[in-house]
């Protein structure tokens, strides 16, 4: 006996079962006798007991649990005015394309140096750092430039042959720096603002 003829025939028993259950007040009634009658049934003997989950429907069977309905996440749309202004990126430098004052070749001839290491230089003069080999950056050192200054060298990461730096020095005193991967074999240098 397949599991659609089962149900078939056990579920009307069932219901007749229950629907004797459900009437009354569980009071006797008169006429009413307390032996048990016996009603024959037939009963499967070795097919097991079906589950919700084992009889299979034509239709979908509703869920308790609920979905939400609002799964639409927000999009970006772009337009033609959607463009990025020049103040959306930052620059490098404190003044647009100075004129510099001082050059300081960094890694020439693939040596871990400044060239020159020390030098001076006016307020409002600038400074351009130029890479002649790669793997290095600009950085000051901890207390390395005097109060008020806001110099904060070319650091975010290293640069490769070709890359330059420039900044204008406003602010009078000794400065001090270093390039951070190669700062314990001494790749360090210095200059006076006056």
């Amino acid at each position: 006996m397949d599991r659609r003829t089962f149900l078939r025939v056990s579920m009307p028993a069932t219901l007749v079962g229950l629907a004797g259950c459900s009437g009354g007040d569980g009071t006797p009634t008169p006429g009413a006798t307390d032996s048990p009658t016996a009603t024959p049934t037939d009963t499967p003997t070795e097919s097991p007991t079906p589950t919700a989950t084992d009889a299979r429907t034509d239709s979908p069977t509703p869920t308790e649990s609920r979905t939400p309905t609002d799964t639409q996440a927000p999009t970006e749309t772009r337009t033609a005015t959607d463009s990025p202004t020049a103040t959306d990126t930052p620059t490098a430098t404190a003044r647009a394309t100075p004129v510099p004052d001082r050059t300081v070749a960094v890694g020439p001839e693939g040596r871990v140096v400044f060239e020159p290491e020390t030098f001076t230089i006016g307020v409002g003069d600038t400074v351009l750092w130029e890479w002649a080999s790669g793997g290095h950056n600009v950085s000051p050192d901890d207390g390395g430039q005097p109060d008020g200054a806001d110099w904060a060298g070319d650091d975010d990461g290293t640069f490769g042959s070709g890359h330059t730096y420039a900044y204008t020095f406003d602010t009078p005193g000794e400065y001090s720096y270093h390039c951070d991967p190669h700062q314990s074999i001494g790749m360090r240098g210095s200059f006076t603002v006056e």
